[in-house]
Parts: structure tokens; C-alpha cells; sequence
């Protein structure tokens, strides 16, 4: 690889593998089909485990935790060359950017809302026109562009069966971590069989996340009682929930799957946006069943798992949760509720109620869809950051 061109790519969750890596890396293998990709995953309390395989079915050279590309011997920067190797950082804390752009000299890249290290970053990529307003007061205007939101360029339709006029179709997107989607599936199988008693033609699908692993998966399908078959060509799960009631799980075309749903739930996260996106009504569900599960940032998050800290964690995401207005991204970006957030204790019965309320009103479902004007769906980052990359790795 001495005479090959490298991008270091630097991720950490499952969102930012599939919603922002995954657009900049389809677009470079256009712009520079030789330049050699590597993927480096940072520690992050969000990990799913899955994030090494979703990288790989990218096509990119190589995945590597950030631990391991430290202890490996890699070329330095010399004098008069500095265009053979770049630090692209999608997410994650800064300072780990910081590090591997120290140890190596490679330009650092970084797409954030956050203008950090300038004297180090080589270049920004900022995500839309208020943190663009921000950079100019600090940041020369060379060294920073306006992208867009990388997030939106992940959303690829393709060729996935449309939906009958006035059929009923739910999707519900159980988490790409693993705290969530292991807790939601036995949650939300129970919730869809209450749900088809109500609503007897009610077609039910759980779009999974490539992050998501499979065997965790039916897992949790056989821990909810009940029974799956997997169809090998599309590896499809189809999961009886009741006489004559079918769900299905699925990897494929979720994007079509999405769109052409009448009701889209899901917990707060990178889907949001793509499915606001789409303009798919939007139920956020934060069920705060499981709050002690969720993993915290920074210091707390490394408070111990045992019986006593579970019930202070579980304090501190009440607390939390009580003083924060939204987390669902089209309302923090719109700074106003687009979508409907719950965030509370949830019984089968309470989720299989408030799902029931919008699957029952047209009304409830076009208010949502008329306030997504107020989301700022500013796309094309995928395009100025392989652009910026590929003129400058000639």
C-alpha cells in the first residue's frame, strides 16, 4: 500500500457507520476508485458489534478498532509530502482525531457542528447554514465548507414493492444497538399482536439495521415465545405472532419499506431524520422500561452495572430525560416538535394504545407530515467532502 493514496475513516455508532460513513464511501468509489479506505472504529458506549460487517459490505479496505491502527507502524508525513494519506472523522470525541493526526501528520478532516482544535484541523465540513454562520467568526474561510447533512445522503430507495392505495402498513425500526433492540422485539411482537386485533388487515414490518446481528435478533424472537422462518434468498424473517398473523423482519429495501408505510415507529436515533426525510409519519417512541440499559457519556458512563447502580443510573436518565425538550432529530433541528416524542414507561398495552391513535387518525398522521417543512433537509455532503478529498489526494 507504500504507493497508494489512504483515507482513514473514524466512526463510532451504528448510525454514523450506515448514516454518515456509508454515503462519503459510495460516493469515493466514483470519484477515486483507487483510493484505499479504511474504516477505524472508536470506543463508543453505543457500539453495536456490528459495526465492523456493515463497514466491510461498503467495500472499503479494511476495518480497524482505533487501539489496534495505534499499536501498527504507519508511514509518517515527510516534508513536502502531505498528500499520500488523510484523517476523515465522521463522529466521535475530537480527541481521538487529535491523536492519530499527532502520531501520524496525516490532514485531519472532520465533519462537525463543533469548531475544535483549529490549529490542528486541516479543513471542516459543517452540516448547515447556522453552524456555518458560526464557524466564519472563528475559522478562515479556506479552511472550513458548507456540506449538508450526511445523514440524508444514506437514504437510497430501490427497487421494493410500492404500497396498495388505502392498505394499512406499520413499520417499526426496533434499534440498531444492541440495548434496544433486544428489549424492543419481545416489546413491540407483543404490541403488533394487540395491534392486529385491532386492525385485522394491518400489515406489520420491522426494517432492520445492517448493524443489527441475527442471531441476537431471533434471540429475542424465541425469548418472546414465538416462532420464525427464515427465507435463505433474501434472509427475511418471517415471525408468526398469532393464528393467521404474520410479521416479517427484513434487511432489504427498508428505505421502500419506509416510504410506503403509513405509520413509521421508532426510538430517537439517525433513523428519524431519514424518515422524515421520506415524509413517512413519525411516532418516537423512548420507552424508559429499560433506562438503566441505556449507556451514558463521558464520566457517568462508567458507573458499574450491578443492583445499586442500576437504580442511580436509572435516576439519572429520569432526570435527564425531564430536562431535555427533544431527541428526536427533526425537532432538535426544526428546534420545534415536528414529530410526537413519548418518552415514559410503556406497558404493551399503553405502546399498542398510542400506536393505535395515529394508525386510527389521517388527520394526526398529515400534521406530521406538513410540519416536516420546518426540518432543514439540506443534502449533497457526500459530494463536497469526496469532491474535497479527491483534489486533494491527486
Amino acid at each position: 500500500m507504500s504507493n497508494q493514496k489512504v483515507l482513514y475513516i473514524l466512526v463510532n455508532s451504528p448510525g454514523e457507520v450506515c448514516g454518515w460513513a456509508a454515503p462519503v464511501v459510495q460516493r469515493l468509489r466514483k470519484t477515486a476508485p483507487n483510493l484505499a479506505i479504511i474504516v477505524v472504529t472508536l470506543p463508543c458506549p453505543y457500539a453495536s458489534g456490528g459495526e465492523k460487517q456493515a463497514a466491510l459490505a461498503l467495500g472499503v479496505q479494511d476495518v480497524v478498532p482505533l487501539g489496534q491502527l495505534f499499536k501498527t507502524k504507519l508511514p509518517k508525513v515527510k516534508k513536502g509530502q502531505r498528500d499520500f494519506a488523510q484523517i476523515l472523522q465522521l463522529g466521535g470525541d475530537a480527541m481521538w482525531g487529535l491523536l492519530l493526526h499527532i502520531k501520524t501528520g496525516y490532514d485531519w478532516l472532520i465533519y462537525t457542528k463543533r469548531p475544535k482544535f483549529r490549529h490542528f484541523v486541516h479543513h471542516y465540513f459543517v452540516p448547515n447554514r447556522e453552524t456555518e454562520e458560526k464557524f466564519a467568526h472563528v475559522v478562515p474561510p479556506d479552511k472550513f465548507s458548507l456540506a449538508g447533512n450526511l445523514i440524508l445522503d444514506s437514504v437510497k430507495l430501490g427497487d421494493g414493492s410500492e404500497g396498495r392505495e388505502g392498505e394499512l402498513r406499520l413499520v417499526i425500526l426496533p434499534g440498531s444497538r444492541p440495548f434496544e433492540y433486544t428489549r424492543s422485539i419481545p416489546f413491540y411482537l407483543e404490541v403488533s399482536r394487540l395491534l392486529h386485533e385491532k386492525f385485522p388487515a394491518l400489515s406489520i414490518v420491522f426494517p432492520l439495521a445492517p448493524t443489527v446481528k441475527e442471531e441476537a435478533c431471533t434471540k429475542a424472537i424465541e425469548e418472546a415465545g414465538c416462532h420464525y422462518a427464515k427465507d435463505e434468498a433474501t434472509g427475511d424473517l418471517t415471525v408468526q405472532i398469532s393464528q393467521g398473523f404474520k410479521v416479517r423482519f427484513t434487511t432489504q429495501n427498508t428505505f421502500d419499506e419506509i416510504k410506503h408505510a403509513t405509520l413509521a415507529v421508532a426510538f430517537p436515533g439517525t433513523n428519524n431524520l431519514q424518515i422524515a426525510y421520506l415524509g413517512t409519519p413519525l411516532l418516537c417512541l423512548a420507552p424508559t422500561n429499560f433506562a438503566e440499559e441505556i449507556p451514558l457519556d463521558g464520566l457517568l458512563g462508567l458507573i458499574p452495572n450491578c443492583a445499586v447502580t442500576r437504580k442511580l443510573k436509572r435516576l439519572i436518565i429520569d432526570r435527564l430525560n425531564r430536562r431535555i425538550d427533544f431527541t428526536s432529530l427533526p425537532n432538535i433541528l426544526a428546534k420545534r416538535q415536528v414529530v410526537p416524542e413519548v418518552r415514559r414507561f410503556f406497558s404493551v398495552e399503553d405502546g399498542a394504545e398510542t400506536i393505535a391513535r395515529y394508525l386510527a387518525s389521517e388527520k394526526l398522521r398529515n400534521d406530521i407530515k406538513e410540519a416536516y417543512r420546518y426540518v432543514p433537509f439540506d443534502h449533497g455532503a457526500d459530494r463536497v467532502i469526496a469532491d474535497f478529498i479527491t483534489k486533494s489526494l491527486k
